[in-house]
């Protein structure tokens, strides 16, 4: 199994912007320049710029971050597929294929809040438990991977 490694605290929708704009500049561009341009803190840039290479979107030579044809598909796809090529990158992130491949062993491929923190802190001992699982839900939910019922406080995969 690959190493197991936290991913950044950005929304779908802020790595997809970033994408945006990186594909605005012809699908390259210069990290310092983009931060400065877009007023944005380094470390946010650096966040968005990880993200997007976890997900096989962008790659990062040097200094710059170059969009990937697999970027440039998602940014323009429709929403329904957007999804389904969002949910094909999550799966290769050994994070998410992980929680997949645990939720896939219990029986109604469900399982409470409560024992994914568990996992979650056996797997990253120096992360923030609480900020993995809302991760794990906010990228799982965008690309229809997985689903989390609150009141029940419940992880799920989404089989729909």
């Amino acid at each position: 199994m690959a190493e197991i490694e936290p991913v950044p605290d950005v929304s779908i929708s802020k790595i997809l912007g970033f994408l945006e704009v990186l594909d605005d500049r012809g699908g390259r561009e210069d990290i310092y320049k983009l931060a400065e341009d877009l007023k944005m803190e380094m470390g946010e840039v650096l966040n968005l710029m990880r993200a997007a290479e976890l997900l096989r979107l962008v790659e990062t030579p040097g200094g710059d971050v170059v969009l990937l044809s697999e970027g440039k598909a998602m940014i323009e796809a429709e929403v329904n597929q957007k999804k389904s090529l969002l949910k094909n990158c999550l799966l290769s992130i050994p994070l998410f294929a992980y929680f997949v491949h645990i939720l896939e062993g219990l029986e109604g491929k469900r399982a409470k809040k409560k024992e994914m923190i568990k996992i979650v802190k056996r797997l990253l001992v120096n992360e923030n438990p609480e900020r993995i699982f809302r991760i794990l839900v906010d990228w799982g939910r965008y690309a229809e991977l997985f689903g989390y019922n609150p009141d029940e406080q419940e992880f799920y995969l989404d089989t729909a």
